[in-house]
């Protein structure tokens, strides 16, 4: 059956599913006027809005009642962003994971804090020896300040490298590849 190729989808598309092919929808005969679901998924032209295609998305509903106002009282058409639909069928898992991901991180930020107020505590033989050869205050503040930054910033180098190399194997584990949007 001849076709017409109107486009070709990135490789290892696979938005709703794995597909090598799609073609025009035909509507079938068997589906009955109350069991209408369709979705369509299409990208706006540059330079169109939303708003202009939600106005036409309200005409269409109306010429559809107007058709035939009894079967089609409930049907309306909508659009929304691909993004907005597929996060919100997470719902509220999406909030759980990022509330969890923030505790990981306060608690690892604690970690660190208790790890240098007791190197603090350790060295306070040390900065009294210190203060008796003279010394200031400031001097020992700027010590411990270089020996933490000498602890963080490898320790956040090291963090972002990992995650850095942690994220195709996260990426692998999610069924869709990334859409580009």
């Amino acid at each position: 059956v001849p076709h017409t190729v109107v486009g070709v989808m990135p490789a290892g598309f696979a938005l709703p599913a794995p597909s090598d092919l799609w073609v025009p929808l035909g509507v079938p005969t068997f589906v009955a006027p109350t069991g209408r679901v369709f979705s369509v998924f299409a990208r706006l032209r540059p330079g169109v809005s939303r708003a202009a295609v939600d106005s036409l998305m309200t005409d269409l509903t109306n010429q559809t009642l107007e058709a035939d106002s009894v079967a089609n009282r409930d049907y309306r058409y909508r659009v929304r962003p691909l993004r907005e639909s597929l996060v919100d069928r997470a719902g509220s898992s999406i909030w759980l994971v990022q509330a969890g991901a923030l505790l990981l991180y306060v608690l690892a930020i604690s970690n660190v804090w208790s790890l240098l107020i007791a190197w603090v505590c350790e060295r306070r033989h040390e900065t009294a020896v210190r203060r008796a050869l003279g010394a200031s205050a400031r001097d020992i503040v700027w010590l411990f300040v270089r020996r933490s930054l000498g602890l963080a910033v490898p320790a956040g180098i090291l963090g972002t490298i990992g995650a850095w190399a942690a994220l195709p194997f996260v990426r692998g584990l999610h069924p869709t590849p990334d859409l580009g949007f």
